[in-house]
């Protein structure tokens, strides 16, 4: 068994100043179709859906020189980028896509402005703001929806992205949390009170990306 990371990985974006911390990659999960008796046992199993798809999740620790910039979400497979800070860990964005998608593309895109994180060991408000309380963590994520056309042999012929969003969260000490733009708080502010530790304030806030229809390829 090798030590470490050895995989080549190749995600859909550019990303400078960070370190690959980990890299899961396997086939799409494929649905599957059962032929049953007239006692509802299994007596056989299909397993259909997949083709060569494969899914790909890594997760990057951001650091000195990282900069924020701007994704397409469904170009080149891109499903979602992650980031999440805590006051105890540095950031780190998880990055999730697919290869061995089908060549014919329909649905939309979706370009998101990825918040301004530095690669420093702290937490960050991201996509929330709280400027008079201690940050003790926050998340951001943005993402969208990947359907696939199946052909007449149940493997996929066509696939599309659609329903992109946006999702942040964060807690601190004391302060109030306000949406960021373009957001809306989904729950929150909520106090959080404990007999043996200090009083925080969550919130969470959701915002609606504007989708480009993609040309339709073959």
């Amino acid at each position: 068994m090798a030590f470490g990371i050895t995989s080549t990985v190749t995600p859909p974006i550019t990303i400078t100043g960070a370190k690959l911390q980990s890299y899961n990659h396997g086939p799409y999960a494929p649905q599957s179709a059962e032929l049953t008796d007239e006692f509802g046992n299994a007596t056989a199993r299909t397993y259909y859906g997949n083709g060569s798809i494969v899914e790909h999740e890594a997760v990057y620790a951001l650091m000195c020189g990282f900069a924020a910039t701007s994704v397409v979400i469904g170009t080149n497979g891109l499903e979602s980028v992650a980031i999440s800070t805590s006051n105890g860990e540095w950031p780190t964005m998880t990055v999730k896509w697919y290869t061995g998608l089908p060549s014919c593309q329909s649905g939309c895109t979706f370009t998101v402005a990825i918040p301004g994180v530095e690669g420093k060991r702290k937490a960050q408000a991201l996509g929330l703001a709280n400027s008079t309380g201690k940050v003790q963590s926050s998340s951001w994520t943005a993402s969208a929806s990947m359907s696939l056309l199946l052909d007449e042999e149940g493997d996929p012929a066509a696939y599309a992205f659609s329903g992109g969003t946006i999702e942040a969260s964060g807690e601190a000490v004391g302060g109030t949390w306000t949406a960021g733009s373009g957001m809306a708080l989904s729950s929150g502010p909520t106090g959080n009170e404990s007999n043996t530790a200090y009083s925080t304030a969550s919130a969470n806030a959701q915002g609606i990306l504007a989708g480009t229809e993609v040309s339709a390829s073959s």
